[in-house]
């Protein structure tokens, strides 16, 4: 791991991430200045797989413009 260094972009931070050591800035300074910050660690422990859509396909049918919708009328049991 690199040595630990004062940040260059003015905040005056001590960086210790082995990314923002390399870039001389971490991520406060580089939203402050609107440059990209250096990856995390913790940001790439965090990120979730994205949502995958379970909804079954609807059927089209040749010529069909519009999907029909079914009147739906809410009942004690649905809500």
């Amino acid at each position: 791991m690199p040595k630990p260094r004062l940040c260059l972009g003015g905040c005056g931070r001590l960086l210790k991430s082995p990314a923002a050591v390399e870039l001389g800035y971490g991520r406060v300074c580089a939203e402050r200045h609107g440059i990209p910050a250096p990856p995390s660690r913790r940001a790439a422990t965090l990120r979730r797989p994205p949502a995958i859509r379970t909804d079954p396909p609807v059927e089209i049918g040749p010529g069909q413009t519009e999907i029909p919708l079914t009147p739906f009328q809410p009942t004690l049991e649905s809500l």
